[in-house]
């Protein structure tokens, strides 16, 4: 890594201090697969694109055979069909690399947003998913949610693959 981007990122660890900038935010995902709109809370990236104001409706994409117990630290096998013309937000678990790495290869997958579950449950409202000196080209938005939130999500995509949501940011 190079000074540079070290330097970057303690200064946009410093600012952070400086100005803290509240990242924990909540979403409200409706679908037919719930009774009722669900809210999750949510900690929104410092980096990329995030459509505030936006109501989002996508497709949740997991992929349930996948092998890479890095989570997406090494490239994505993308089988998904690229031909589907609605929003597409990828779902990744946590994971052992930067939340950047995760961003980029969504967002060179073609995937309209990244929502990545946290490993344990803690309270993600303490945990900022900060650039590591490396996303200025990240367009897309990223958000994690907790391991609780996550099964949930994850278990109605395994009854209903094609598992869409409304998000509003």
């Amino acid at each position: 890594m190079s000074y540079r981007l070290i330097i970057k990122a303690i200064i946009s660890l410093i600012l952070s201090l400086i100005f803290p900038y509240s990242s924990s935010q909540s979403l409200t995902f409706k679908s037919t697969q719930f009774s009722t709109d669900i809210r999750f809370n949510i900690s929104i990236a410092t980096f990329g694109n995030i459509p505030y104001g936006e109501n989002i409706n996508a497709r949740l994409s997991f992929d349930f055979e996948n092998t890479d117990k890095e989570y997406a630290c090494k490239d994505i096998d993308d089988k998904r069909d690229k031909n589907i013309t609605k929003q597409v937000y990828l779902i990744l678990e946590r994971g052992n690399c930067t939340f950047v790495h995760k961003a980029r290869s969504a967002q060179l997958n073609l995937y309209n947003g990244l929502i990545i579950i946290d490993q344990k449950e803690e309270n993600i409202s303490n945990i900022y998913l900060m650039d590591d000196g490396t996303g200025d080209d990240i367009e897309i938005p990223i958000m994690l949610i907790s391991k609780k939130d996550g099964e949930v999500l994850l278990n109605s995509l395994k009854t209903n693959s094609l598992l869409e949501v409304n998000i509003n940011f």
